[in-house]
């Protein structure tokens, strides 16, 4: 009976044994991993702080603020500014690929109740898509498939005299200017067969716009022998990772788009209650839609000359030269963008290491977007 008992109390207590030891394990277990977690979540802000895609993929939300005491103070002074003005909009300030700030008053849409998001898809207009339409030839330029000093006759394989010697740097550099009459934007493929409908003009008169964009658009379809749409895909949407970017081909509008409105006054006070009614939109084919974080990571991405060869990047920056408000100062560029009621403003050093996005659905005319964006630049400094 005690050999019994004794062999019972051997068990027991190496039973405990292992439960204790098993227990043990677990608990080294669950802190080891439970350190590594913690550790690599710091490593991850460690690396998040030199990479703006990783910052812009963590969260949609606008009302940031990464700023020092002494600069908090003044971003509520602007945003007081921005308020007691009733300006709407969205804007996001961005220093060494780190998103300082970032904010939002008004809606994207209305009928949704929709306020502004980081992927909240504006579209960027004319003056922007030409950066955009720049940056992809010289991509193209950098993986040999287009030469910049070669006539656009020769990739369009045209005879006609419209395009003449022009070629692709002249068309970047505003060399020539063609048009087409706005009647026509409706009847666009964007495809060669569109030349007809284009002509040289020193000037647009009242019922034509420029058709330069229009002629890059053709010819990156055309060298790509894609549409313009699945060009832009290939060449930046998928390469930069760009998550609402597209460009406007039927009537599908997604919940993110942005609405336009006019100016309206209720009492005094602007309100967002009339929507534009954009006709035709869908029908020109080449119109660019980009959110914030997209249009921030594309700004980042070809000012620093990390999308194309460095070799193109001082003609990259000229070209935008053609668009700068800025007064050409030596360390800054001001670019101005409009289109459909939208409306863009970028503030950037030359290099783009620094600089500040403001967008509106809604013009405001006590503030002007310029000013809002050289007040919030100064921020970055």
């Amino acid at each position: 009976m005690q050999k019994s008992k004794r062999r019972q109390g051997i068990t027991i207590i190496v039973l405990v044994a292992v439960i204790l030891v098993v227990g043990l394990l677990f608990f080294v277990d669950f802190q080891t991993t439970n350190g590594s977690t913690i550790s690599a979540d710091s490593g991850s802000t460690s690396s998040t702080k030199n990479s703006l895609d990783k910052a812009l993929s963590r969260s949609s939300n606008l009302g940031i603020n990464n700023l020092s005491e002494n600069k908090t103070k003044s971003l509520h002074d602007q945003n007081a500014k921005l308020l007691k003005n009733h300006y709407i909009g969205a804007y996001i300030g961005v220093s060494n690929s780190q998103i300082k700030f970032s904010g939002q008053i008004g809606y994207s849409n209305v009928a949704s109740k929709n306020r502004f998001a980081l992927n909240s898809s504006f579209l960027v207009g004319d003056n922007y898509q030409m950066i955009v339409n720049n940056a992809v030839l010289l991509k193209l330029a950098s993986s040999k498939k287009i030469e910049l000093d070669k006539s656009l006759a020769s990739y369009l394989g045209t005879k006609s005299s419209l395009l003449g010697k022009t070629t692709i740097k002249d068309l970047m550099l505003n060399e020539n200017n063609f048009v087409i009459q706005k009647s026509e934007l409706k009847r666009l493929s964007i495809s060669v067969k569109d030349l007809k409908r284009l002509k040289k003009s020193s000037r647009s008169k009242s019922n034509e716009i420029s058709a330069n964009e229009i002629l890059k658009c053709i010819l990156i379809s055309h060298v790509e022998k894609t549409t313009y749409n699945k060009a832009i895909e290939n060449l930046i949407v998928t390469p930069m990772g760009l998550a609402n970017s597209s460009v406007v081909v039927n009537r599908i509008t997604n919940l993110n788009d942005v609405r336009s409105y006019k100016y309206i006054l209720n009492d005094g006070i602007p309100v967002q209650s009339k929507e534009l009614n954009i006709k035709n939109l869908y029908k020109q084919k080449y119109l660019l839609r980009m959110s914030i974080s997209d249009i921030a990571l594309f700004t980042n991405n070809t000012f620093n000359g990390k999308y194309f060869s460095k070799k193109y990047l001082n003609l990259f920056k000229k070209t935008v030269s053609n668009i700068d408000v800025s007064d050409h100062t030596d360390n800054e560029f001001v670019i101005q963008s409009k289109g459909n009621g939208q409306y863009l403003t970028i503030d950037t050093n030359r290099n783009g290491t620094k600089f500040f996005i403001v967008l509106t659905n809604f013009k405001n005319k006590k503030l002007s977007d310029r000013k809002v964006a050289a007040d919030f630049y100064s921020l970055l400094s």
